[in-house]
C-alpha cells in the first residue's frame, strides 16, 4: 500500500473550498460522522452526515472505504476514474456534478433524475451511445440547472444487455467534477491516485493522495 494523507476539502469540489491536511488513515479506522464521538465530526454543518457515517481504514489490501450511515441515507460515493468504462448494476446510483443523483433502470431502459420533481425524473436511453452534458447541444441527455456539470460530461455505453459509463469529458480528459459512484457496503482503494476520493455528502469529500 502506498503511504498517502488525507486532505478534506469542505465546500464544492473542486472549487471554492477550505483546506484542512488530516491524518493518513492507519490500521485503526478513522471515523467521520456528526454525533461528537468521531475522529472528525460535522455536528451542525451538514444535514445529510449521519452521526456514524462512514470509515477508513489501511489494510494489507488497500485503503478501505466502509459506509455507516444506513438505510435510507445519502450514504457514500467514490469517484471514477476518467476514460475507464465502468459496467453499471440495475439499479445503480451515481452523482453528476454538484449533486445531481441519477439512477439506471435496465428494465425501462431509461435513467432516473432522484432531485427532480417526479414529472421530468426520467430519461429514455436509446441507441448504443448517450452522451450527458449540461448543454442540449451535442448531448442526448443535458441537465442544465447544475454548473458543475461539464459541458460534455459523461456517457453510457449499452453493450449487449449491459450498460457502462465513461467520465469522458471534453477531448477524452475527463469532466471537471467528476462521476460518482455509490458505494454498496465498502470500497477499498487498491491504488491510490489523483481519483482516490470519496463524497460523504453535498460539499464534504475526503480525498486520499500520495
Amino acid at each position: 500500500v502506498v503511504e498517502s494523507k488525507v486532505i478534506m476539502f469542505i465546500g464544492t469540489y473542486p472549487e471554492d473550498y477550505g483546506e484542512d491536511e488530516l491524518d493518513a488513515p492507519g490500521n485503526n479506522p478513522t471515523t467521520f460522522g456528526a454525533n461528537g464521538d468521531n475522529d472528525y465530526d460535522f455536528e451542525d454543518e451538514y444535514k445529510e452526515l449521519k452521526k456514524s457515517h462512514c470509515t477508513i481504514q489501511k489494510t494489507p489490501e488497500g485503503y478501505k472505504v466502509i459506509d455507516k450511515s444506513g438505510k435510507g441515507s445519502c450514504g457514500i460515493y467514490i469517484r471514477i476514474k476518467a476514460n475507464e468504462e465502468l459496467k453499471l448494476k440495475d439499479g445503480q446510483e451515481f452523482i453528476l456534478g454538484n449533486n445531481e443523483k441519477v439512477k439506471i433502470d435496465y428494465d425501462e431502459e431509461s435513467l432516473l433524475f432522484l432531485n427532480r420533481p417526479k414529472k421530468d425524473q426520467t430519461e429514455t436511453l436509446s441507441g448504443k451511445e448517450v452522451l450527458i452534458g449540461r448543454e442540449a447541444t451535442n448531448n442526448d441527455v443535458a441537465i442544465p440547472n447544475d454548473d458543475a456539470v461539464s459541458n460534455k460530461h459523461c456517457k453510457l455505453l449499452k453493450k449487449k444487455k449491459s450498460y457502462f459509463i465513461v467520465d469522458n469529458g471534453r477531448d477524452g480528459e475527463g469532466s471537471k467534477n467528476g462521476v460518482w459512484l455509490k458505494v454498496k457496503d465498502s470500497h477499498t482503494f487498491k491504488e491510490i491516485d489523483k481519483y482516490s476520493s470519496v463524497r460523504l455528502c453535498e460539499s464534504l469529500y475526503v480525498h486520499l493522495r500520495p
